[in-house]
């Protein structure tokens, strides 16, 4: 429960019977708090404010996210442009799917977060190889298209032509 406290006085004291003998009055009343909801600042999303259940001003906190997905076919050697449909990507991951067993190399998994792009490549013969940023390629990101730029002479690196990839992009 909420208690309100108000003064109420008149404007024209020469009236004073109104109050009942006085020309100022204290009023006290209750009100149930959940009028004002029972949101938390994890509620609701960022930039955008509310009143918490004491009647108090508050600014979100809630970071929501956009999720996009789909599938490509690999290039090869050559760059693969992905249009997401978001208006901006800060995550992206991209797997091969049930991988071709006449595949001799290829990228198996990208993963783009933060800046920086990691993965799993594959090559038959040798097994699974975890790879960083100096020997995937490269990905640049253009509002909500991605593009994956194999590492120049890299067969390591390439999207195996032909293969399907599964990708998510998130937007936070």
């Amino acid at each position: 429960m909420l208690k309100h406290t108000i003064e109420v006085s008149l404007a024209d004291t020469s009236k004073p019977v109104l109050l009942k003998g006085d020309v100022k009055k204290t009023v006290v009343y209750d009100e149930a708090g959940s009028i004002y909801g029972d949101a938390k600042a994890s509620d609701v999303r960022v930039g955008k404010t509310f009143t918490s259940s004491n009647g108090v001003k508050i600014t979100g906190t809630l970071v929501t996210s956009e999720v996009k997905y789909g599938t490509i076919t690999g290039k090869g050697m050559n760059s693969q442009a992905i249009e997401t449909g978001l208006s901006n990507v800060s995550r992206f991951i991209m797997a091969r799917k049930f991988p071709s067993s006449n595949a001799k190399h290829g990228i198996l998994a990208l993963v783009y977060k933060d800046g920086k792009l990691s993965g799993i490549a594959g090559f038959i013969g040798a097994g699974y190889n975890s790879v960083d940023n100096h020997s995937i390629g490269t990905v640049a990101i253009n509002k909500g298209t991605i593009t994956y730029t194999p590492k120049a002479d890299e067969d390591m690196s390439a999207l195996t032509e032909g293969d399907t990839y599964d990708w998510i992009a998130i937007n936070e």
